[in-house]
């Protein structure tokens, strides 16, 4: 038997989360919400539907232009979504697979790597575009043999349209004047 592993795809608005083996994923705001008149607790995701009082609501999102710049709001999120919403305690037997935003900062890929490895303790990780993982999904699963996928990725703060030949990602090649 494989070692269980988590599919996390942390959006600007949502994140969409669960084990590989489900057939759907789960889905909740990639958000901490608060109320002025319940100042002490924090709604996480989808506990907003807990709050009683609508009135003087207050978002805290950890993404802004589809990057990570809020690690503690984001931290609470991912905390709610895996160990709370999965019931995971210890992640060393857990493999995670994750989407990172195109053209990704390296300030951000090094701080997902060590969160996810040194304070999670995830056994390994596997970080990617959603572009890159559609393509492979069309031209090995979905079409075997297809030759190109285009990819368009439409998210909370950019579209993306990525072309991919023979599984790799076409850069663009600019002619000047």
């Amino acid at each position: 038997m494989t070692d269980p592993t988590i599919i996390l795809d942390n959006g600007g608005a949502s994140i969409k989360f669960g084990f590989a083996s489900d057939n759907e994923p789960k889905l909740i705001p990639n958000c901490v919400t608060k109320v002025k008149s319940e100042r002490r607790r924090p709604f996480i995701g989808d506990q907003l539907d807990d709050c009683k009082d609508y009135s003087g609501l207050f978002y805290l999102l950890p993404c802004q232009k589809g990057y990570i710049v809020n690690w503690d709001i984001q931290r609470q999120i991912w905390d709610y979504v895996l160990k709370t919403k999965h019931g995971i305690k210890t992640f060393g037997e857990y493999n995670l697979v994750l989407t990172e935003p195109y053209m990704n900062f390296k300030s951000i890929q090094e701080n997902l790597l060590e969160i996810f490895f040194e304070e999670y303790g995830f056994k390994s990780i596997t970080i990617a575009t959603p572009g890159s993982f559609a393509a492979f999904k069309h031209t090995k699963i979905t079409k075997p043999g297809a030759l190109a996928a285009l990819v368009v990725d439409s998210g909370y703060s950019f579209t993306h349209i990525v072309p991919f030949v023979q599984g790799k990602k076409v850069k663009c090649k600019c002619i000047k004047n």
